[in-house]
């Protein structure tokens, strides 16, 4: 996970307890990375908020949260259902957190490989989406 978001140009450090911190000339952000047998519920939406409020309150900068999720990882992609609850999706909106599932980062970065998207575009999208991020090119 850490190698595609260095892939899409980000540079990716740890901090306390928080997943990864990324930063590119596009912006900043603050990722939570998780694995599910089943839907990504409120509860880890919750633990990135918290770390949001957290790091924005002790650097004063403005940072993008990001749920990156790999739900269902027991299955074929083509077999999981959806990766996040419709609490998770609406609070995302509210608070204008991305929602990124494992799958939709895969294509993101074939796309990058293929020449179809920039690695800043590919920052930019993923700074800029609310809700469930879509790599659609």
């Amino acid at each position: 996970m850490k190698d595609s978001f260095e892939e899409l140009g980000f540079s990716c450090k740890k901090k306390d307890d928080k997943d990864w911190m990324i930063s590119a000339e596009t912006g900043k952000g603050i990722l939570e990375v998780t694995g599910s047998e089943s839907t990504i519920t409120i509860q880890k939406f919750r633990q990135l908020l918290n770390y949001l409020l957290d790091e924005t309150k002790e650097s004063g900068d403005e940072k993008k949260a990001i749920l990156v999720a790999n739900h269902f990882l027991d299955m074929p992609i083509e077999k999981r259902g959806e990766p996040f609850s419709e609490k998770a999706i609406e609070e995302s909106k509210v608070h204008s957190i991305c929602l990124m599932p494992t799958s939709e980062l895969f294509k993101l970065v074939c796309y990058f490989r293929l020449g179809k998207i920039t690695a800043r575009d590919a920052q930019k999208r993923i700074l800029e989406t609310t809700g469930v991020f879509s790599a659609q090119a």
